[in-house]
């Protein structure tokens, strides 16, 4: 029930970070079309990249922290179904599998707000990406001690921190 609610919650979400992170690049296309000198030009191409980032940004993260919360309730029920004759070996093996699965899929998102906050965007949303993928990268550390809450917390965050600076 939580889960049906929280998609419905960020499907809502997903549809207004998309409509301002479009309406930020339509703005930036009518200054552009209006003023049409080339310093507007140059702003409009940086909005036009910005709206593009974020949406991708956005769904991207949205995604990873589904995955990653998907994952870890995968984890939980493994270790609520250990009875005293589960064999420890088949348990391990499906645990790394797992975890190997997950670190993967952390791998890609932060890779993907890195190269995102690599082109040429606005200082606020650059910033945000940047922030984003070091998140990310923090809770993909094996070395990394956050519990399984916190990480969740952290990055479910990540999207809602990114959507600010969108907007």
């Amino acid at each position: 029930m939580r889960r049906g609610i929280a998609t419905l919650i960020m499907v809502s979400v997903v549809a207004l970070g998309a409509a301002a992170c479009g309406s930020s690049g339509d703005d930036a296309g009518s200054a552009s079309a209006a003023g049409g000198a080339s310093a507007s030009a140059a702003a409009g191409g940086a909005s036009d990249a910005t709206a593009t980032a974020c949406k991708e940004a956005i769904a991207a993260s949205e995604a990873g922290a589904k995955d990653f919360g998907s994952g870890i309730d995968e984890m939980q029920k493994m270790v609520l179904s250990i009875t005293a004759d589960s064999d420890d070996a088949e348990l391990e093996a499906k645990g790394t599998e797992l975890e190997n699965k997950m670190r993967a899929s952390l791998k890609t998102w932060s890779d993907k707000l890195t190269a995102l906050a690599g082109q040429d965007l606005d200082a606020d949303v650059k910033t945000a990406l940047t922030d984003a993928a070091t998140t990310v990268t923090k809770i993909n550390d094996p070395n990394d001690d956050s519990d399984a809450a916190a990480a969740r917390t952290a990055l479910t965050g990540v999207a809602d921190k990114i959507k600010a600076a969108c907007a």
